[in-house]
């Protein structure tokens, strides 16, 4: 399976409401490549803050060690 699949979209809002009041900051990676192909990055930073808010989000959401989480953090690595 693709870690990156679970994170192109935002989570769905009617299968899990509570994502959004714990989660302040959402973010996907379909809404990074957006910010891309935009002037939203002014730096790399901006870019890499990005990323690591939104494995920082699955993290937050996700019990440690069930697959979100050890995706989140596999991917955070590479």
């Amino acid at each position: 399976r693709s870690r990156s699949e679970l994170f192109m979209d935002l989570v769905s809002k009617r299968d899990y409401p509570l994502y959004y009041t714990m989660i302040k900051n959402p973010i996907s990676m379909h809404m990074i490549k957006k910010r891309i192909h935009s002037t939203y990055y002014r730096t790399i930073a901006q870019f890499r803050e990005d990323f690591h808010l939104m494995f920082e989000n699955a993290r937050t959401f996700n019990e440690e060690g069930s697959f979100v989480y050890e995706d989140a953090n596999e991917m955070q690595v590479i």
